[in-house]
Parts: structure tokens; sequence; C-alpha cells
């Protein structure tokens, strides 16, 4: 945007923040749960937090899934467990690099619940 100019963008600013408060979890639902979308499409914009973690992703991605996917496939799918059991959070501390400290830091930006454990305790 700095290329832009402050003035154009500043305006380009301002009109994606009036974009974002526009579009609600319940707009987001309903354009969702259009027929026009099946289920493959919705995850693929918002993947599970678990396979985006596995595949070490930005926190940008993890951090925009966490914000999409509880409008686009409910919370229970966004931030499902691994099939061992392992949430998103724990996945993302035992990875131990400063990567994984990142994604830590996103998800509990993202409100991850930090008394959540694996099936190991």
């Amino acid at each position: 945007l700095a290329v832009l100019g402050p003035e154009v963008a500043a305006r380009v600013w301002a009109t994606c923040q009036e974009a974002r408060a526009s579009y609600s979890s319940t707009v987001l639902k309903a354009a969702a749960h259009n027929s026009l979308w099946d289920t493959e499409d919705l995850v693929a914009a918002a993947p599970p937090l678990v396979t985006l973690v596995a595949a070490a992703a930005r926190p940008s991605a993890i951090l925009r899934s966490a914000a999409l996917g509880p409008a686009l496939l409910g919370a229970a799918s966004t931030w499902a467990p691994d099939p061992q059991g392992r949430p998103p959070l724990v996945l993302a501390a035992m990875r131990g690099s400063s990567s994984g400290l990142e994604m830590v830091t996103a998800l509990l930006r993202a409100r991850a619940q930090s008394n959540v454990t694996d099936k190991a305790g």
C-alpha cells in the first residue's frame, strides 16, 4: 500500500475495515450454506487448525482459519483435535521451534483454550 501513497492507502484500509465489519458471522454462515458451496470448498477456505499446525502454516493462516472456520464449518470442526486426540494448541507446542512458538501465539490470540489437554493429559 505504501506505493500507492498515503491518501490511497488510507482509503483502501478504511474500505477494508468497513467491509470486514459488515460481514458478520450470520452473513458468513448464510453465504457458506448456500447450495453453491460444498464442504470441500468450505474446508479449503478455512482448514481445520490441526491441519494448519501439522503443515507448519503461517500464523496469519491460523488466525484467518480461526476467524472464518466457526462461521463456515462450525467451531467443533475448526478446533477439532487430531486423530490422536491432540488439540491444535498441544500440537503447536510440541513443535518446539520458533515456528511452533509463533503458532502457539497465533492460537492463543485466536482464543484457543489453554487448559485443553490431549488423551495423555
